[in-house]
């Protein structure tokens, strides 16, 4: 996902593979199937420009299509690749106020936005997301699933 070339990264796990020997790779799948990702910068486009991603740089991501994901295998050379679907829940929560304070510290281009807002905003777009990650009311417990993509690929 982070690779700045990923085929180019992935021949070198492959030349360090001996013949026959296996690779497997997780990536996160689409945003839609990733709430405990996207549900913040949700709440955060309604009160910042937020840039769309470039499909084609590093990224959470950039692999989120399965398509992609095995293309570039097999541009690597791996042949018999598989991607599969693997459910998960990313993130169990007191509640939603919990869920957003342990978002809030993470890093990356939602916090340098959010960081941007004024106070009053900021304190706005934490109650808002506490609220959607708990299912409108920010008392209730948050469970939030994850739907990681597994390619696994043969030398």
């Amino acid at each position: 996902m982070f690779m700045p070339e990923p085929v180019r990264c992935l021949r070198n796990a492959y030349a360090a593979l001996k013949p026959g020997g296996r690779i497997a790779v997780s990536v996160w799948g689409p945003p839609e199937r990733n709430p405990f990702f996207t549900v913040p910068m949700i709440v955060l486009r309604k009160y910042v420009d937020v840039p769309a991603p470039d499909p084609n740089a590093p990224g959470v991501f950039a692999f989120a299509d399965r398509a992609k994901l095995q293309f570039v295998m097999e541009q690597a050379g791996f042949r018999d690749v598989r991607v599969e679907e693997m459910n998960v829940t990313m993130a169990d929560f007191e509640n939603g106020n919990e869920y957003w304070e342990y978002t809030r510290e993470m890093t990356g281009p939602m916090r340098s936005l959010f960081e941007q807002l004024p106070p009053d905003k900021q304190e706005a777009v934490g109650r808002e997301v506490a609220a959607a990650a708990a299912g409108g009311d920010a008392n209730n417990p948050v469970s939030l699933a994850g739907l990681p993509l597994v390619a696994s690929g043969v030398k």
